[in-house]
């Protein structure tokens, strides 16, 4: 036990990660090396070069989080545990140490082990910084040196300026003796590409940010825990452009969030052309605004079956992005936000458009018997303006007209009578109805 495993205890994450950073002794990876190599080989190392385990710190960033599938996946590591092979484990993380970026693991061979190392709530994810108390070297695992600790891993937030802290200039390549790298870039805006980009269910657990989700494979996520439900992760293709990373295959709840307002994410009808819009546009700004992006990841060296018989197996580089993400954060109003609400009034008729109705219903027509269709005439009669309708025999006329009197009318109106007058259509017609009586 130390003070910061008793502060993580208590659930006090900020005072055990303030702790870490001001009591800690920051050690390198080759440093730790130069320790065991004393240990084991050479006694004339100084401690000059091995600085004491006491509260001494490792930061490393976390590129993977590897869940095995099965036995086979812990027998093809080659390590051994106090002289023994490790035959299976439950966790495997690969991280890169900030100032030499050098790559290395750590192994949670059991439950025990892992649920320590990634206690809850405050469980480190990947893609996030961590800072590992009082490490010490542990071997290697196809050349990557292996360190363990008896803390738990500690969330904290490095400087965004990336002057203190080893970049790659490009993606290299892969040997046979180093077969797993890290790369960590600064590169222009200008020169990140999202493409084929969309909103997805995110993960249960905050854990692996939803990289799972980026392919199709069948992959197992490495959370220790979930029972999220509702969250979205960006998943999209990415590409680099002069860094060699050409449509790497992209998932992630974290640069969902630093893209996209919580409304558009809180969405449960998501506009998916909006997200892809909304991307290419913001890449635009940001590159005018002269923004970088910090991309991180690892590759490893893979083999492919020779696609004829006696030919060699080829071998290619396998890209795995862990992080992306601007090196300033966005404000709340340059997040991509919803569209905003069109309000269309419905169309108005003018006044020559609009059409008397003459086809009136039966129940406009007055206190009528109830009579059949064929009982029922309706005729339509267009007299001169002034025209009164009058009854004859068994035929009772009833007459709508709707005519001002001359008391009423103005010269103006008189005038626009007279007009009106030799017109044959008008809106001032004689519609009359013919009922037969029984």
């Amino acid at each position: 036990m130390n003070a910061v495993q008793s502060l993580v205890d208590k659930k006090r994450w900020l005072e055990a990660a303030q702790y870490v950073v001001d009591k800690g002794q920051y050690a390198t990876v080759s440093q730790l090396k130069n320790e065991e190599a004393r240990d084991h080989e050479d006694d004339s190392l100084s401690d000059e070069d091995c600085p004491s385990l006491d509260q001494r710190v490792v930061y490393g960033l976390i590129m993977s989080i590897k869940n095995p599938k099965d036995k086979e996946n812990a027998k093809r590591l080659a390590y051994q545990r106090l002289g023994k092979p490790l035959t299976s484990y439950k966790r495997l993380i690969l991280l890169r140490e900030p100032q030499e970026g050098k790559a290395f693991y750590i192994i949670a061979a059991n439950d025990t082990e892992a649920y320590r190392l990634f206690t809850i709530p405050n469980v480190a994810f990947v893609g996030a910084w961590v800072a590992i108390y009082e490490p010490q070297a542990d071997g290697s695992i196809h050349g990557v040196p292996v360190l363990k600790t008896a803390t738990s891993l500690v969330p904290i937030d490095l400087s965004p300026s990336t002057s203190l802290i080893s970049l790659n200039s490009t993606v290299g390549g892969v040997t046979a003796s180093e077969p797993v790298q890290t790369f960590l870039l600064e590169v222009p805006a200008a020169r990140v590409k999202f493409e084929a980009a969309g909103l997805v269910n995110a993960c249960s657990s905050l854990m692996c940010d939803s990289g799972e989700k980026a392919t199709s494979s069948e992959a197992k996520c490495p959370a220790m825990a979930g029972g999220r439900a509702g969250a979205k992760a960006l998943k999209c293709s990415v590409t680099v452009r002069k860094h060699g990373i050409y449509r790497v295959d992209y998932c992630s709840e974290v640069l969902a969030k630093l893209f996209i307002s919580k409304t558009v994410l809180q969405s449960d009808d998501v506009d998916q052309d909006l997200v892809r819009e909304g991307i290419t546009e913001l890449m635009k700004q940001l590159a005018a605004k002269g923004v970088n992006f910090v991309v991180g990841g690892w590759y490893k060296l893979s083999t492919t079956t020779a696609e004829c018989p006696g030919e060699a197996a080829a071998q290619k580089r396998n890209v795995h992005i862990s992080t992306i993400r601007p090196n300033k954060l966005l404000r709340n109003d340059e997040l991509i936000q919803p569209p905003t609400p069109v309000i269309r009034r419905p169309p108005v008729a003018t006044p020559s458009a609009a059409v008397p109705n003459v086809n009136m219903a039966r129940f406009m027509t007055g206190n009528l018997t109830e009579s059949s269709d064929d009982e029922l005439q309706v005729q339509v009669h267009r007299p001169s303006i002034g025209a009164v309708a009058g009854t004859s025999g068994n035929t009772r006329r009833k007459t709508l007209q709707a005519a001002k009197t001359k008391k009423q009318r103005t010269r103006e109106q008189e005038d626009e009578a007279i007009t009106l007058e030799g017109q044959e259509d008008i809106y001032e017609d004689e519609i009359t109805l013919e009922v037969e009586e029984n």
